[in-house]
């Protein structure tokens, strides 16, 4: 209803549910009070506009009554693709890269369909190209300010496709996207893995076991091939690299808690990182597949994940998967180890008491 696209946002709404402020970000108790005291004056302001009536702005044939609309639902973080599209049938094609025309383009555009998606793409791959892009400040924060938005709507797109064909439009948008945002060209394997990574999602998420089986196996395979010997090396490659970063830091960061859990995480990282993304594969089995074929072989994805690091989450998704094996002792061991482990880092044991619960039943 209120068109959410960022955390936190605080909304403070009339009793009939209109939007009477919208704050998008975190200020402290200070910034929170001082936010509700604007909202307050401007529920008793009798002349005073509810953010989304936009009623007059919709029958407004007048470009400058549609500009100053379309300014203040960007300074809400409210878009209106429908406001956007009649403004710009208003004003000379010409006009609509104008700096604060592009804002407005930025700060309520809705769909990649839209012809001013390329207009704001475009904008974004000029400014990149400028010699003088990497040191100006200025040029940075019109890329960001552009970006974000093209960012939203392209994952948007993906994650309302409801067919294959709205995926199969998704994709190369998104795939463009993050091309331009890299400024590096586009490398052919890797935009066809990052396909198959958007794919894989799509038909995990409605749940389309034969189309999602090929893709998981493939990326399984490519996991499993990876001796785990050069993975835990790679550890001590990354934990130079880290150091060497951390070293360079101001003292004032040296010191920061980031910096601690970056030196105490640096020694397991990419084990760490392989042991998630094989309990990720294996989990994603355990909730679509039915067939004792594939759980078999979920569970081999799991156990090496258990070989990088018998963390609680790794082992919590083996002990469901025996357990839908019917491998229900085993199971029962494997979640009491999870529970344990939890415990020993301080984590919360619920999941995982119920995990063990829900095991036990006959």
């Amino acid at each position: 209803t209120y068109t959410i696209t960022a955390y936190p946002t605080s909304l403070y709404v009339n009793g009939n549910g209109d939007l009477i402020q919208r704050t998008v970000g975190y200020s402290g108790i200070p910034g929170m009070l001082a936010e509700a005291q604007k909202a307050i004056a401007a529920a008793n302001d009798p002349n005073a506009k509810v953010i989304l009536s936009q009623a007059s702005a919709d029958k407004s044939r007048d470009p400058v009554a549609l500009a100053a609309y379309l300014a203040e639902r960007t300074q809400q973080y409210l878009p209106d693709g429908k406001a956007l599209d009649a403004y710009l049938t208003l004003i000379p094609e010409a006009d609509w890269i104008t700096d604060a025309n592009l804002k407005l383009i930025a700060g309520n555009i809705t769909s990649s369909d839209s012809k001013v998606f390329r207009v704001l793409l475009d904008s974004v791959s000029t400014i990149r190209a400028n010699p003088a892009y990497m040191t100006n400040p200025v040029m940075k924060k019109k890329v960001q300010t552009f970006t974000m938005p093209l960012m939203r709507v392209s994952l948007r797109q993906l994650d309302q496709a409801n067919t294959e064909a709205d995926m199969e439009r998704a994709i190369p948008v998104f795939l463009n996207l993050s091309t331009t945002m890299s400024g590096k060209p586009a490398v052919a394997a890797d935009q066809k893995k990052a396909a198959n990574t958007l794919r894989s999602q799509f038909y995990l998420r409605t749940k389309n076991a034969d189309k999602y089986r090929p893709l998981a196996s493939a990326e399984g395979n490519r996991l499993m091939a990876m001796p785990i010997d050069s993975v835990r090396a790679r550890n001590e490659v990354l934990a130079r690299q880290l150091k060497t970063s951390i070293d360079a830091l101001p003292d004032s960061l040296k010191s920061s808690p980031f910096a601690s859990q970056l030196r105490s995480s640096a020694n397991t990282f990419e084990t760490t990182a392989m042991s998630f993304y094989l309990t990720n594969l294996a989990g994603s089995y355990y909730e679509l597949m039915t067939d004792k074929e594939d759980l078999n072989q979920a569970l081999i994805w799991s156990a090496r994940a258990l070989e990088y690091n018998r963390d609680a989450s790794a082992l919590n998704t083996h002990a469901h998967l025996l357990n839908k094996l019917g491998r229900k002792a085993e199971a029962i061991n494997t979640q009491e180890e999870a529970i344990a482990a939890a415990k020993a880092k301080g984590e919360d044991l619920s999941k995982y008491e119920e995990g063990l619960t829900t095991i036990k039943q006959p």
